[in-house]
């Protein structure tokens, strides 16, 4: 069989190329990528905006422009960066890999890349590759504009201030589907300080590199980047404990597991580390704040979580918040858990890395392994999680139960000597209001189904609660009343069980104001049903009376059931304004 020559047509080619699917940020990420390699130490990104002129498009993007302070290109290396598929030996530590970065992440913001750079002791060189050229080619071939520096790209070089050597990258004629400038400049300072965060803190490179670099400057626009290690290390190892996770306060970040070796594929090894970030809800009113700080809640940006596998390939994070098929749960008591996966570049093969380096496979071995090391890291995390939530809810639950019976201790009826629209004068009378409080009293705690009745009610009594809420009544009663009488005060018993009770409190979580409605309509209920049984009536007997209240309390008790289900939508939308998370 012969060798054939295929032709192949360059504009659809690059085309082709330009839409291998980037997202922006990773894009820019691979662009600065080849800044590292080239030995750069001061890194910066401009975004242009662009103007009124664009009509509904005051927030848009113009142009992107990369601009370092590393080594610098000569004619030969120009040329190789925009050659397709560049053959060359990455040394060790490089970021590249599939000579594609160039062309791949800059073809995919925008149809025309300008470099113009300079190496020590040389011209300033330029060249350009244009996809519009290119399809309007009449010589059908892959070809850039080279030589030196045009009139039109004076300004951005000397803008850039590059003396000895340097280089800067222009991406003009951007694609239609760029972000708003606004919001994406705000979110590409956050996602870089996070993937190059090891470079902007600088870090020893190991034995081989082609050479060891301190901290790098890294700016975007005004704003110099301060790195941001998404498992928070440094401060994970000042407060180093792994005693029992439920023992934890929540507003600490615990180290779980510190550069263990891990052995993706004899012999290519990874290093894992893990840490457990702190629970927002525990700083109550910065609890926002907090999770934003400690990057726990979703990305305001992209609405992503962000808990899971950081995964760095020679010291810059590939992948971010990886939860690995499962791995690691979606839910939010996962959302404290972060750990990193660190390897170099001998393990592209087993990954599976794609062209964007940013998506990779763990072979079924790998995985296997990596969850059983992980798995009782990860239950210490979530076990962490939910004890600081139930702790949580304990003290709102407290405070509000607090601040809903400070309420009713102000209204009338406090006292069991209180008596209304009558006045018992002589001492029988007195005597026999006593003893009915007595028997409501007796009769109220049979009716208790939590196992601790009396000494519960005397309990809050002492603290002086006057609602009290318990572990089930008999014939699932939504409340009764509790005359105590060694304390000399009413109590009102509220069924926690019931559902319109449970749903009703539930919905009031996050209002107080709410729970002081509920406390002292309970209240009012309990206190009339109290005045008029202890009270004896001139013409109606004491049976008639604890029937009628009795029927009372049942029927409305089964219709509060009925009630229930609707009961946490109707307090969502009308009382508390709005969905409660």
């Amino acid at each position: 069989m012969e060798k054939v020559d295929v032709p192949a047509n360059p504009g659809r080619l690059i085309n082709a190329i330009a839409n291998i699917g980037y997202d922006p940020e990773v894009a820019i990420c691979d662009l600065i990528d080849n800044c590292i390699d080239a030995k750069a130490k001061k890194i910066s990104v401009e975004i242009e905006k662009g103007g009124q002129e664009d009509e509904g498009q005051s927030d848009a993007i113009r142009s992107y422009t990369i601009t370092d302070d590393g080594i610098g290109m000569d004619r030969d290396t120009l040329i190789g960066a925009f050659t397709l598929g560049t053959k060359r030996d990455y040394p060790h530590g490089s970021l590249g890999k599939f000579g594609l970065g160039l062309k791949s992440a800059g073809l995919s913001l925008g149809g025309e890349i300008v470099i113009l750079t300079k190496k020590t002791g040389a011209d300033p060189l330029c060249a350009k590759l244009s996809i519009a050229d290119i399809e309007q080619s009449e010589s059908g071939k892959y070809e850039i504009d080279l030589g030196d520096i045009p009139n039109e790209f004076k300004q951005h070089w000397d803008k850039s201030k590059v003396e000895e050597h340097g280089t800067v990258l222009v991406i003009r004629a951007l694609n239609e589907s760029q972000p708003p400038y606004s919001s994406f400049s705000e979110y590409l300072k956050r996602y870089c300080s996070i993937v190059f965060h090891r470079f902007i803190e600088g870090f020893n490179r190991s034995e081989g590199a082609a050479s060891s670099i301190g901290p790098i400057d890294m700016s975007i626009g005004s704003t110099s980047l301060k790195p941001f290690d998404p498992l928070f290390l440094s401060q994970a190892i000042e407060n180093d404990s792994l005693g029992d996770p439920k023992s934890w306060e929540g507003k600490t970040i615990h180290l779980l597991l510190k550069d263990e070796s891990f052995n993706l594929d004899e012999p290519i090894k990874a290093t894992i580390a893990a840490t457990h970030l702190v629970h927002p809800p525990s700083f109550g009113k910065e609890r926002s704040k907090i999770g934003e700080r400690y990057a726990i809640v979703r990305d305001p940006y992209t609405r992503r979580p962000r808990h899971g596998f950081y995964v760095y390939r020679n010291n810059r994070i590939i992948v971010l918040a990886e939860r690995f098929h499962g791995l690691i749960g979606a839910q939010v008591p996962n959302w404290a858990f972060r750990a990193r996966l660190m390897f170099d570049e001998s393990a592209d093969s087993i990954l599976s890395l794609d062209v964007k380096k940013r998506h990779c496979q763990l072979p079924r071995g790998a995985r296997t392994n990596l969850k059983a090391l992980i798995g009782s890291y990860q239950a210490k995390s979530v076990a962490a999680w939910e004890a600081a939530g139930t702790r949580m809810e304990d003290i709102r639950r407290e405070s509000k139960d607090n601040i809903a019976n400070d309420s009713i201790s102000t209204t009338p009826v406090i006292s069991l000597d209180y008596m209304p629209s009558t006045t018992l004068n002589d001492d029988a009378s007195i005597q026999m209001r006593k003893q009915r409080q007595d028997d409501i009293s007796n009769e109220t705690r049979n009716a208790i189904h939590d196992s601790r009745g009396q000494e519960l009610l005397e309990e809050h009594g002492k603290e002086g609660d006057v609602v009290v809420l318990v572990d089930g009544l008999k014939a699932n009663a939504m409340w009764m009343s509790y005359p105590s009488v060694s304390l000399g005060m009413a109590e009102t018993i509220v069924n926690k069980h019931h559902s319109w009770v449970a749903e009703a409190y539930s919905a009031a979580e996050q209002e107080s104001s709410v729970t002081i409605v509920l406390h002292q309509l309970f209240t009012i209920l309990a206190r009339a049903e109290l005045e008029v049984r202890s009270t004896p009536w001139k013409d109606v007997s004491k049976e008639d009376v604890d029937k009628i209240f009795d029927r009372f309390r049942k029927r409305v008790s089964t219709v509060g059931e009925d009630l229930a289900e609707h009961l946490i939508s109707a307090l969502k939308k009308d009382t508390l304004g709005g969905e409660v998370e």
